[in-house]
């Protein structure tokens, strides 16, 4: 349950990068995963997005226009790219 809570309240810290920020989600997933709680990856994708700061809405936005939404692997990667 407490690792299922802090992934339901993970935030980006303020000056962390997009490649920490996925990395620790990914690691209480894998961690939830690994007692039998798989977290879906469409879970993963909207956990990722509900906390990122305000520079992040408009882009947020746009992906609500691609016809299939992204993995959480595509999504590491678009963050990454919309980072720089």
């Amino acid at each position: 349950m407490f690792l299922k809570t802090k992934l339901l309240s993970i935030k980006i810290e303020a000056n962390e990068n997009i490649a920490n920020y996925v990395s620790r989600i990914k690691y209480l997933c894998d961690q939830l995963s690994a007692i039998g709680d798989k977290v879906s990856n469409s879970d993963m994708v909207t956990i990722a997005l509900k906390f990122l700061i305000t520079d992040y809405h408009v882009f947020i936005s746009s992906l609500g226009g691609r016809a299939m939404p992204p993995t959480f692997i595509e999504l590491t990667g678009i963050l990454l790219q919309e980072e720089q």
